[in-house]
């Protein structure tokens, strides 16, 4: 099997592209120079507002604990300058940023294409500094995935198609042969989700960016009538007015919440029927883990045959894909 110029040089990636196929290895050379230059240069962020100093500051420290925790959990860390990181302005949000929809929708996304994060905070939010925090991390685990595309030849108005993207496996859908969809796109993000907030428990506290909101976060949460599960999960909070007028406030939890629920589910599954080979449903997690940020889905696929059956694989990443 030919050897990839990208897999040779993993350990020292200087973008999130681990890999090029469809050419030769020149052709992945090139490629993934491209990439890096892009994510260097970052000439996409026109919709970003200048940074304070205090954000800049914070998003460096942020990028460096990142590194740590991606090597700790068996990543290869990349460095994700703060100039990757655009904090979107809304005044120069318009109709040529994406539909509608989108811009009423949208708070945070890392494009593989334009190796960047995009983070939105809406003026009604009442923690900024905790959503900008777990916003940018969920981002930077993308950011840090394993990521590889196909070169086209410009057969499809581009040079370069995502093929996988984290657990991510994208396929060529039913409906056309130039449309795509993106199979376990659900299981990619309740697992970063799940990271997210490992990160957070870890690191947070460790930020004086974060000092005033974690402290306000942790008087919510001591005051709150709601489940001690529930608890854990909180992420951020905001206010809003009662039907008194009175002033109340509302705890979010992180995000993907079904979908991270239907995960715990098939992990701890998958590990009453797995107790001769894994100690804990931790050790299931971790091989999860290890498909998103190595992308070897070989081990991944294996436990799920192995535990429901012939097909069952690719079942799940059909229940759990995206457009």
């Amino acid at each position: 099997m030919k050897e990839s110029f990208g897999e040779k040089n993993i350990e020292g990636r200087e973008s999130s592209v681990f890999r090029v196929v469809g050419g030769t290895l020149e052709d992945e050379r090139i490629a993934l120079e491209y990439f890096e230059s892009i994510l260097e240069e970052q000439p996409f962020g026109s919709f970003g507002k200048e940074k304070t100093k205090e954000e800049v500051e914070f998003l460096e420290l942020l990028n460096e604990r990142m590194k740590e925790f991606i090597q700790d959990n068996g990543g290869y860390p990349i460095d994700i300058n703060n100039k990757a990181v655009h904090i979107i302005d809304e005044n120069r949000l318009d109709n040529e940023w994406g539909t509608e929809l989108e811009r009423r929708h949208f708070t945070a996304g890392f494009s593989p294409d334009k190796q960047g994060i995009g983070i939105r905070i809406l003026p009604n939010e009442d923690s900024p500094k905790l959503l900008l925090a777990l916003r940018a991390v969920h981002e930077m685990l993308h950011f840090s995935s394993f990521f590889s595309f196909t070169k086209t030849n410009g057969e499809e108005g581009a040079k370069y198609r995502l093929r996988r993207g984290g657990l991510g496996v994208v396929v060529k859908s039913e409906e056309g042969e130039r449309k795509y969809e993106k199979f376990f796109e659900g299981v990619d993000e309740a697992v970063i989700t799940e990271l997210t907030k490992r990160f957070d428990k870890k690191y947070f506290d460790k930020f004086p960016y974060l000092q005033d909101e974690l402290e306000a976060r942790r008087k919510y949460i001591a005051d709150a009538n709601i489940l001690e599960s529930f608890k854990d999960d909180v992420a951020s909070y905001n206010f809003y007015e009662d039907k008194q007028g009175n002033k109340r406030v509302s705890l979010i939890s992180h995000t993907y919440d079904e979908i991270r629920s239907e995960l715990w589910n098939t992990i701890n599954e998958i590990y009453e029927n797995n107790k001769d080979k894994f100690s804990s449903p931790e050790d299931i997690f971790k091989v999860f883990t290890n498909a998103v940020l190595t992308g070897r889905l070989l081990p991944l696929a294996r436990l799920i045959e192995g535990t429901y059956g012939k097909g069952s694989f690719r079942k799940m990443g059909e229940l759990t894909k995206a457009k």
